[in-house]
């Protein structure tokens, strides 16, 4: 799918394996509220958090990329979270134990290590929300900053509605961060309802500023 606008022209087209390089460099480079974290982040982490995409879980997914091929934004889509969840389980355990072995070389500063502290945090309450058995299908958005723009994110929005709706299911939910205080309202206008918020404590101590996680809803368009 393609659409001009008065961006540079960008389509959108399935994750492919060789995707897996731009697809970590975005994840990085967008890591704090659409900017590098000031912490750097465990290649380990970043692993954990985008791999099962292009293994167990390859086939849902999609980038948005310029005329000139660079991948500028990815929903990395997820429609089987049991999968996933042993999935990150398995690697979890593998983690542990090489952290147990390796601390020093895993765990680097005090630094990584609070940042590894508070993203367990967040794990842990984000586990306890009820929205995944309703919402059977979940996405993983990212844009580069300079690919913030409708284009780009229509592209990203309308590839996880179309795949909601051959899954059949009622539909589909991302989790977005965002400063206390903004972004609800505009994204209620243009992808779905805020049915959650909950404090982000890791991005909230590496910005400075109070930073809520948003649980988003859309219905799927049938």
């Amino acid at each position: 799918m393609t659409i001009s606008s008065t961006a540079p022209s960008l389509r959108s087209r399935p994750l492919g394996p060789g995707d897996r390089e731009a697809v970590h460099q975005i994840f990085s480079a967008t890591f704090c509220l659409g900017r590098p974290s000031p912490t750097p982040i465990p290649v380990w982490y970043s692993e954990l958090c985008l791999d099962w995409y292009f293994g167990e879980g390859v086939g849902s997914s999609a980038v948005v990329e310029t005329a000139a091929n660079r991948v500028v934004g990815y929903a990395l889509v997820c429609a089987d979270h049991p999968a996933l969840r042993r999935w990150v389980r398995r690697s979890l355990t593998r983690c542990g134990a090489d952290l147990v072995c390796h601390p020093r070389a895993r765990l680097g500063n005090s630094a990584i290590r609070r940042f590894l502290r508070l993203r367990c945090r967040d794990m842990w309450n984000l586990s306890r929300s009820a929205i995944a058995p309703a919402m059977p299908v979940s996405a993983h958005v990212n844009l580069l900053e300079t690919a913030q723009n409708s284009t780009a994110a229509r592209l990203l929005r309308d590839h996880v509605d179309s795949v909601t709706h051959e899954r059949r299911a009622p539909g589909w939910f991302a989790e977005i961060n965002a400063v206390r205080g903004t972004r609800a309202a505009a994204l209620g206008r243009v992808l779905g309802t805020v049915v959650d918020r909950r404090p982000n404590h890791t991005l909230s101590w590496l910005t400075g500023r109070e930073v809520e996680r948003l649980t988003v809803v859309r219905n799927s368009r049938r």
